[in-house]
C-alpha cells in the first residue's frame, strides 16, 4: 500500500493520495498489517502478531527460531498490534463503503 505514495514522492510528482499508504521516505509506520482469510497479521521490528479469528491470538519474536508463542508475556504490545491492525482494516472498510477511495463507480 505504500508503493504508490513512496514512488510519487521519489518522482516528485503531485498527486492526491486516496490510499491508506504513506511515503516511507518522509513518514514512518509503527507496524504493518496484512490479512488472509480469517487471519490478520501485524509485524514490527521485533514481533509478529497473528489474530486468527477462528482460533485466537499468538505472537512470536521474529529472531526466535523456536516459534514459541510469547503472547502471555507480551500482552501490552500484542494488544497494541491487534488494535492497530483491526483499526486500520476498519478504517479502510469505511473508506470503501463511503466511496472515499480513488475509485468511483
Amino acid at each position: 500500500m505504500d508503493i504508490f505514495p513512496t514512488l510519487m514522492g521519489i518522482l516528485k510528482m503531485p498527486y492526491i493520495n486516496s490510499t491508506m499508504g504513506i511515503d516511507l521516505r518522509s513518514e514512518k509506520r509503527e507496524f504493518i498489517y496484512f490479512s488472509a482469510d480469517d487471519k490478520i497479521g501485524c509485524i514490527d521490528n521485533d514481533y509478529y502478531h497473528i489474530n486468527n479469528l477462528s482460533v485466537g491470538e499468538s505472537m512470536f519474536k521474529l529472531t526466535d527460531d523456536k516459534s514459541i508463542n510469547i503472547i502471555s508475556s507480551k500482552k501490552e504490545i500484542a494488544d497494541k498490534m491487534k488494535n492497530y491492525s483491526l483499526s486500520s482494516i476498519q478504517a479502510a472498510q469505511w473508506l470503501v463503503n463511503n466511496n472515499k477511495t480513488g475509485y468511483q463507480k
